[in-house]
């Protein structure tokens, strides 16, 4: 899999470059020209940046008032599935505070899905391999309980319903949800107000940081691309489809990976001597059968000789 994404990156990477320095190159990701928001969505953008406020405050609330946590370890399936509820009722806000006249311009309705999910294709092969080498340069000073508590519920023992939750989660309630609140409203804000040089790589780390260490590393290459393909494309289609396919290879990665320490936690099986059966008792009644004599080797008797009769 590796391999592979290796090979698309390098084709991405080529065909971005050779854009750049052949004007007659279509882009990879083409600019989709929208209309200026005249009335901007204030009410959502005020959700989105309380919601930012809560995230980043409640854990400094919890210390002060010295509120004892548990220490960190995978969540339970309640917790995801609450996890989920919350984020869909918190899109549902968003959307309905937006307001259905504002769809278009901030494009949660999609007006060139093909180009879109395209730019989403081309972005992929880059942000994952960008983010996966962070990630292994980080491998001597990451511990194994600093991983994401989602990844951590994934076993090869656990029932595929859960497996199931757990990839809906990750590659369909997330991407939906923090794509609309971080990319399509707090991106759109911000670039409004202070354009996109300042805008992109302000909501990145703000992402990244949410996310807790280490992620925050990794995740700051991936908030960054998103932040570009939204600026370029004005999208929600298209970085919600690439947020959900890094998601969803990570999850099959962390899959593979638990799957191949398992198989090689197990020691080799020794061969299984083979026995010979057991004499059988005879049963009550039955008649014991003879021993077998032992075969001794004899000897033919030699004919008797008679003797002729005297003639008188």
């Amino acid at each position: 899999m590796m391999v592979a994404l290796l090979g698309c990156g390098m084709a991405s990477t080529i065909w971005g470059v050779a854009a750049l320095y052949d004007s007659e190159m279509p882009p990879p990701v083409p600019r989709r020209h929208v209309d200026r928001v005249v009335h901007w969505p204030r009410i959502a953008t005020l959700l989105a940046v309380s919601w930012v406020v809560l995230s980043f405050s409640l854990p400094l609330i919890l210390h002060v008032f010295r509120v004892p946590l548990s220490p960190p370890g995978p969540f339970r399936v309640e917790q995801v599935v609450f996890l989920n509820i919350q984020n869909g009722f918190l899109a549902v806000l968003l959307l309905v505070a937006i307001g259905y006249r504002h769809y278009k311009e901030l494009g949660i309705i999609p007006t060139e899905p093909g180009r879109d999910l395209m730019a989403a294709i081309w972005a992929a092969p880059l942000m994952i391999v960008g983010a996966a080498l962070i990630r292994l340069s980080m491998t001597p000073i990451i511990k194994p309980e600093d991983s994401h508590p989602i990844l951590k519920m994934i076993s090869l023992n656990s029932p595929w319903e859960v497996l199931l939750l757990l990839f809906f989660t990750s590659a369909v309630m997330a991407p939906l949800f923090e794509e609309l609140l971080f990319r399509v409203v707090l991106q759109g804000w911000l670039t409004r107000q202070l354009g996109s040089r300042i805008a992109i790589p302000t909501i990145a780390i703000i992402f990244a940081l949410i996310h807790g260490w280490p992620d925050a590393v990794p995740l700051l290459i991936v908030a960054l691309t998103l932040g570009f393909i939204y600026d370029r494309r004005r999208s929600w289609l298209s970085v919600a489809a690439l947020h959900a396919f890094f998601n969803g290879t990570m999850f099959f990665m962390q899959l593979l990976s638990v799957a191949a320490a398992d198989a090689l936690s197990k020691p080799n099986a020794a061969p299984v001597p083979v026995q010979s059966p057991a004499p059988v008792a005879p049963q009550l009644g039955q008649p014991l059968a003879p021993a077998a004599a032992p075969d001794i080797p004899t000897q033919a008797p030699e004919p008797a000789t008679e003797s002729s009769p005297s003639q008188s």
